[in-house]
């Protein structure tokens, strides 16, 4: 439970069959391919909103605690991290992360941090410009871009945070799927 101005602010709590395991600095990340959403801002409460509690439990990241808001899903575990890049890269393998961050410093740092690593998949809100200044940056530390998804979503829904969030749970849900079913 996170505490904001005294008073508990944030319950979250895994599904029994997802049980969370300790990472960096005592925070927790949950396995099994579930996502990890980066930033708390009207993307990430968008797609914390849309998806559907059976189909993922989702780990939450944020600089700021104040950036959550104040009722958080039961299947969201919400953790505060001053330096997402450095929380990124104990992040499980084989889970899927979604960046949207208030900074293009930190995307591109989450970005490299999670290609060092090793992902499931990584999805960037963006642009095409902004994926290939990302791709050419990401080159030249030497690493491979090719598996960042950016945009995420699907242009056709539209800009806004809830028609983003929709194509991207889409999307995520989709590759999930098949992973399954294959």
């Amino acid at each position: 439970m996170l505490r904001r101005r005294g008073k508990p602010a944030l319950h979250c709590r895994a599904p029994p069959a997802r049980q969370p395991h300790a990472a960096a600095a005592g925070r927790h990340i949950r396995e099994r391919h579930a996502p990890l959403a980066l930033g708390a801002g009207h993307v990430g409460r968008a797609v914390v909103a849309a998806c559907p509690a059976s189909a993922f439990a989702i780990t939450w990241i944020d600089s700021a605690t104040d950036r959550f808001p104040k009722d958080v899903p039961p299947h969201v575990t919400a953790t505060p991290a001053a330096d997402m890049p450095r929380l990124a890269v104990h992040a499980p393998q084989n889970a899927h992360h979604l960046i949207f961050t208030y900074s293009h410093d930190i995307d591109l740092a989450l970005c490299a941090a999670l290609l060092k690593r090793g992902a499931e998949s990584v999805g960037l809100i963006g642009s095409d410009t902004k994926k290939s200044r990302f791709s050419r940056r990401l080159r030249d530390m030497g690493l491979d871009p090719s598996g960042i998804i950016c945009p995420i979503g699907d242009k056709s829904l539209g800009k806004l945070p809830a028609q983003i969030a929709h194509g991207a749970l889409i999307s995520l849900i989709a590759r999930t799927q098949t992973k399954v079913s294959a």
